[in-house]
């Protein structure tokens, strides 16, 4: 789970696994439709008629880091797909399969046990790197050990990491393989060159998804430790055992990717390129990125999406259809503290949900476009949500309930309304945001004092700490959360789940203790079937007792030049377009 208190994005700045449909290697669906708005979101546009050409990328910079397990911008992971492979891998498909794992390396779904404490995988015979070595069950285990190095703090949640190492305060006692690899982890075993049996420390039925990560995408270990040898990065040449090689030139800003003459179709249920080759036009101005993407001068965009301006409201207006509007997953909140009077009271926290104008949030957040309004806590890619889920009328009321905040305010016994104080990032859209909800509760009475922060360290110092956020009086703070693997279980834990309160970096900002909810996120594990209904039941749950007010879910915004066909998006590569697969229109 990724909660942010808040994030740059949000200012501004069971022995079943569950795979997705069986694929047989090479056999990756095609169905398409013709270019309509959103058309992407749900399935493949377009039908790719012949192989060959040259894709061309564009984005403002090159990916912060080409290893995999030391970049933490989450839209290069459809970049790390065409030349690094995963265990399991999220489809290649759109839509909610998009979401669905399934084996890459990995031959067949894993066994595991039933309490799903023990993962054991078979790899693939015909998967080689592209000097040709075969990709082995010791190149996983050393892939996976890496990521507790030093080098790599911060890529990967420490949940995850704590699945397979011991930890002391929520922080893994392993650090990760010596120079030499041999320093090991006793939870990572394998058999042969084709085996690898994982005995997790915790029950976990989203292992599959955790393996599923760009960051545990499987590198080579003699081509890391050469590097290491010579104290050099394995991302400034990193291996592939995917369809593409990756050429990098650093100094130069420039990037291109040639195929891999030692990948084979029938080792690949996932991918499907049909292209040749891919440079990657660099383009710092977003201004001219954007002028570049619409005269189709680059094929896809990667990474920032468009802002909305003048001219892209016009061109948005004019091939309306060659648009897709990718909810990311993030779900943007108001945390309503209840540790102190007033807020105390359920009615006093209600009127504050039922005041707020989320219109105007949505629109400090790019409108329409950028932003979809939130009813629930839930986001649209976790088991539980439904659309219809809006106890505090939040579709039939965008710009708040004036008449419904001020019976809540009678109710709680404060008709005239209080005060109390919301801290706020003056970074971003962050000054926008208070005002805005300043402004929303001025309307019933609720006078917000702001406790600015200048520096984002200071904010999350300041708020992540229950004791401090009770010393300085703070009552209101903006936050988000989302998963990286789609899980209802990895969404709720860090802001509901009071196991996880810690004095300092604390998640659950709201400090709910509330039994019933941690034995439903227990269930989750033990009754994977059931999550849908258990997610929903913590919605209800925590949306009753008005701790966080959800308003807004994130949305990109992503052109399809109508000369690439096969074009989809994938949800689990933070909204990104599957370059991978897609295809060119003959001239």
């Amino acid at each position: 789970m990724k909660l942010t208190i808040p994030s740059p994005r949000s200012l501004g700045v069971a022995a079943v696994v569950g795979i997705g449909v069986a694929l047989l290697a090479g056999s990756i669906p095609t169905s398409t439709v013709g270019p309509k708005e959103n058309a992407g979101l749900e399935r493949a546009v377009g039908k790719v008629g012949q192989d060959g050409g040259n894709l061309v990328l564009g984005s403002t910079r090159l990916c912060d880091s080409f290893d995999p397990a030391a970049s933490f911008d989450t839209w290069c992971g459809a970049v790390f797909r065409l030349y690094a492979r995963n265990l399991m891998a999220f489809s290649g498909q759109a839509g909610a399969a998009s979401l669905r794992t399934q084996p890459d390396l990995a031959i067949a779904a894993p066994k595991v046990n039933s309490d799903s404490t023990k993962w054991s995988f078979k790899l693939r015979k015909n998967v080689r790197w592209d000097n040709g070595k075969l990709v082995t069950a010791q190149d996983v285990k050393y892939s996976i050990e890496r990521l507790y190095s030093p080098g790599f703090e911060g890529t990967v949640s420490e949940k995850y990491l704590c699945l397979l190492s011991d930890c002391s305060k929520g922080v893994p006692t392993f650090t990760g393989p010596d120079k030499h690899g041999k320093k090991q982890l006793p939870t990572i075993s394998t058999v042969g060159t084709n085996t690898v049996v994982f005995k997790l420390k915790s029950p976990s039925v989203d292992f599959d998804k955790v393996l599923a990560l760009p960051q545990f995408s499987v590198i080579q270990k003699s081509r890391d430790l050469y590097f290491r040898g010579k104290k050099q990065s394995y991302g400034q040449n990193p291996g592939s055992n995917g369809p593409f090689v990756l050429h990098l030139d650093r100094r130069n800003h420039i990037a291109k990717f040639t195929r891999n003459k030692y990948w084979v179709q029938v080792s690949d249920a996932i991918r499907s390129p049909h292209v040749d080759s891919m440079s990657w036009k660099i383009i710092s101005d977003v201004t001219q990125l954007n002028s570049a993407t619409v005269k189709d001068k680059i094929d896809i965009r990667l990474g920032e999406d468009f802002g909305i301006g003048p001219e892209i409201k016009s061109f948005l207006k004019s091939k309306q259809a060659q648009f897709d509007h990718p909810l990311t997953g993030f779900t943007n909140f108001l945390v309503v503290r209840p540790q102190k009077t007033p807020l105390n009271r359920v009615a006093c926290r209600q009127a504050i949900f039922y005041a707020i104008d989320k219109t105007a949030l949505q629109n400090i957040r790019g409108g329409e476009t950028k932003s979809q309004i939130a009813t629930s806590l839930l986001a649209a890619n976790i088991a539980g949500y439904d659309p219809k889920n809006d106890i505090y009328q939040s579709a039939a009321s965008p710009r708040g309930n004036v008449q419904q905040a001020s019976a809540a305010l009678k109710r709680c016994g404060y008709p005239e309304g209080f005060e109390i104080t919301m801290a706020y990032l003056n970074l971003g859209v962050g000054a926008e945001v208070f005002r805005s909800i300043q402004a929303s509760l001025a309307q019933v009475g609720i006078v917000v004092a702001p406790r600015r922060f200048d520096n984002y360290s200071d904010f999350i110092l300041s708020t992540g700490n229950v004791e401090e956020l009770a010393n300085q009086d703070i009552s209101l703070v903006v936050s988000g959360a989302q998963s990286s693997i789609g899980s209802p279980s990895d969404y709720w834990a860090g802001f509901v789940d009071s196991r996880l309160i810690k004095p300092f970096g604390n998640q659950n900002l709201a400090v709910i203790d509330n039994p019933t909810i941690n034995a439903k996120l227990d269930a989750m594990v033990t009754s994977p079937e059931q999550e849908a209904s258990l997610s929903a039941d913590i919605n209800d749950i925590v949306m009753n007792r008005a701790v966080y007010l959800p308003y807004g879910y994130d949305r990109l915004l992503m052109y399809r030049n109508p000369k690439v066909l096969g074009i989809y998006i994938q949800q689990a590569l933070g909204g990104q377009y599957d370059i991978v697969n897609v295809g060119l229109a003959s001239n």
